[in-house]
């Protein structure tokens, strides 16, 4: 590992390692070091750890640990004053009022949010772009009749794929029933009709997952999209992509 021996050069670094936290934050809301040090691209746990010491005390992040099954977790979240640093008016953007809340994350969506946030970041290094958590939904989005439909199965993000447009994506640690899976394609479909995104991609754990899933969804021949039985053929099938997070980034 090269060490930069300018002062300059560190502090250039170190302002950009900052920028780019908080600019993850704005919209995560929370994460971990693991996670960060992916980030920040780094392999030194100690240069997360004195990263994120300093903006804790600037009060820019705020830490917690929950306790997760019989693990320690160790939660990094962006403040209020966080917020305000990371927001770039002169770009448009509104304010992000929400910030991290002790003792208020969802302790049972942890790792799949986790394993979400690596996916945005190595797909962000692939070139993808606008990476969208859906769980963010506008007013005018829940509006939308579709959403409002008790049949709408929102994706877990958007992002737009170099050559394929904006694809949904499903974050896939566990498999789920048939009749399941049924009903998401049906929705998923219904949003590709109407031009929300051009395809779906799940992105499993592992390849033994993924190989299981698109076994799943080859048992799936018929679908309603909206309203009309649909054959689920080899256009509709190229539409519905499976594979792993390793894999991901090759696609």
């Amino acid at each position: 590992m090269s060490v930069m021996r300018d002062p300059s050069e560190r502090k250039a670094r170190t302002e950009q390692k900052r920028r780019l936290i908080l600019r993850f934050l704005r919209t995560e809301i929370f994460s971990t070091p693991a996670v960060l040090t992916e980030l920040i691209q780094t392999t030194d746990p100690r240069t997360i750890k004195g990263t994120v010491n300093a903006m804790v005390r600037d009060n820019l992040l705020a830490r917690e640990t929950v306790l997760l099954g019989w693990r320690n977790v160790h939660i990094i979240g962006i403040t209020p004053h966080g917020q305000a640093m990371a927001w770039r008016p002169d770009d448009g953007e509104d304010l992000i009022s929400k910030h991290y809340e002790r003792g208020r994350v969802g302790l049972t969506i942890i790792d799949h949010t986790l394993d979400l946030q690596r996916l945005r970041i190595r797909l962000s290094r692939a070139g993808w772009k606008d990476w969208t958590n859906t769980d963010r939904i506008t007013p005018e989005a829940r509006a939308n009749v579709q959403v409002k439909k008790q049949s709408y199965k929102r994706p877990d993000a958007l992002a737009r794929h170099p050559l394929l447009g904006v694809v949904a994506i499903e974050c896939e640690r566990h498999a789920k029933t048939r009749k399941r899976y049924e009903a998401i394609i049906e929705s998923h479909l219904s949003g590709m009709k109407t031009g929300q995104f051009a395809a779906v991609m799940w992105a499993c754990p592992t390849p033994e997952l993924a190989a299981a899933l698109r076994r799943i969804h080859g048992g799936i021949e018929y679908v309603r999209v909206q309203g009309v039985s649909t054959k689920l053929g080899p256009a509709e099938r190229a539409k519905l992509l499976v594979t792993d997070y390793e894999s991901i980034v090759l696609l």
